[in-house]
Order: C-alpha cells, then structure tokens, then sequence
C-alpha cells in the first residue's frame, strides 16, 4: 500500500474521530459515530503497523485512540493507575 494515498483516503475519518473525541457531551449519534469510526481506526492502525510501519503515523493513531476511548468510556485518565 503506498502511505501517502491512504493517509489521504482516511485522513477525514481521522479528523471527525478527533472532532468528536473531544471535551463535551456526545449525543446519542455522535456516540454511535465515535465507536464506529474508533473501530475503523483501529483497523487502519493494525494495516499500518503491519503492512507499512511509520512510527509517526502509528503513534499519531494510537493517541487519537487513546483519547477516543477515554471519551467513550468517560474517562479521565489514560493510562488507567490513578484511579487504584
């Protein structure tokens, strides 16, 4: 896969995941949105690490779902030991 064309492809889902990722409430769609779309970057991350390795890109994926998951889950904290 060249990288350049599906960062391109993909770099609209990852903005809107980012957009709703954010400090705020989430409506019921948008919640529905924001698991859809962490899914889908989810398995963009694993073709990245496995077919075309770019630790910036990698690591640019693993925070958007790091923070897209502590606003699924209502989380304020990633990385989960403060609250032991």
């Amino acid at each position: 896969m060249d990288l350049d064309a599906f960062v391109a492809a993909h770099a609209a889902e990852w903005q809107r995941l980012d957009q709703l990722a954010s400090p705020g409430r989430l409506s019921g769609s948008d919640a529905d949105e924001l698991i859809q779309l962490y899914r889908r970057t989810a398995t963009h991350l694993a073709l990245v690490q496995s077919r075309m390795p770019d630790p910036s890109l990698a690591a640019r994926l693993s925070g958007l779902l790091a923070r897209s998951r502590a606003a699924a889950v209502g989380g304020s904290s990633v990385g989960g030991w403060s609250s032991l």
